[in-house]
């Protein structure tokens, strides 16, 4: 599977789960009836934000490290550069 695929799936899950935590609201998964210790709305709304805070977790490691990464290179050059110029008497 190609990267950009793979990120495309995984951040439309996190938003389709995240507009799922909603639907409660709207009466949808709202029975009067408890999972373990805990109503139904409140157990699906806890289930499904335990996934997505593991989804951001894949994310932030996927997206925002390699994106910081190539950031601090690219101002460590332009850094670099500057020196270099300010040596030269420019």
């Amino acid at each position: 599977m190609k990267r950009r695929t793979a990120n495309y799936i995984v951040l439309t899950t996190f938003f389709v789960l995240y507009l799922a935590t909603w639907l409660p609201y709207f009466g949808v998964v709202n029975a009067p009836s408890f999972i373990g210790p805990f109503p139904q709305p409140m157990a699906f709304g806890l289930a499904i934000n335990v996934v997505n805070t593991a989804l951001v977790v894949v994310v932030y490691f996927a997206f925002f490290r390699p994106y910081a990464r190539r950031m601090r290179h690219y101002h460590e050059q332009e850094a670099e550069e500057r020196e270099g110029t300010k040596e030269d008497g420019f």
